[in-house]
């Protein structure tokens, strides 16, 4: 069963998708590149319905900026350029990680490795209650865990499917170094 981020992504590219097609004259005279992304955002979360029936939780908690209304979204005129603002990059970052993974790179190589390493232990993590578990809902200092949880933690990560060769064969390198 896909549900949450897995299940929403093609339906919002696909929204997405519409709207850039409807819209491309209007985008296309956009000044700057990144202003496009930005007028798509701002239809997609302008349009997004913000409540949902009563019992179903609160719409922020769940459902990000609200839940996707793709034909109000088609509504939503572009915005003028001098309306845009540039977002920040997005990163995944959770240093609890780096110490796991012993990441201290000096390249710019490593440090690329090193942060797909880490988004996906992170994936990992947010997908799997019993990684959650262990580090007890990434709440535990790596200093204070345990050899038992590590090796715990490791044997998870190693017998997960959804984990990568490389993944893998870096985590039992750290079994090798700390245990």
């Amino acid at each position: 069963m896909r549900e949450g981020t897995s299940s929403a992504t093609p339906q919002v590219a696909a929204a997405a998708a519409l709207y850039y097609q409807k819209y491309y004259d209007a985008l296309s005279e956009l000044p700057e590149p990144w202003m496009r992304v930005e007028a798509i955002r701002a239809a997609l979360f302008n349009s997004a319905r913000k409540h949902i029936k009563e019992g179903y939780g609160e719409p922020f908690t769940y459902y990000g900026n609200g839940i996707l209304q793709a034909k109000a979204m088609l509504e939503q005129p572009v915005p003028l350029a001098a309306d845009l603002q540039k977002q920040e990059r997005d990163t995944v970052s959770f240093p609890f990680f780096r110490l796991i993974l012993g990441t201290k790179s000096l390249t710019e190589e490593e440090d690329a490795q090193s942060e797909m390493l880490e988004t996906e232990l992170m994936q990992l993590v947010m997908s799997n209650k019993e990684l959650q578990q262990i580090l007890q809902d990434e709440e535990i200092a790596i200093n204070d865990l345990p050899d038992e949880q590590l090796q715990a933690f490791i044997n998870t990560v190693l017998m997960n499917t959804a984990a990568s060769d490389t993944l893998k064969r870096h985590m039992l390198n750290i079994q090798d170094v700390l245990l």
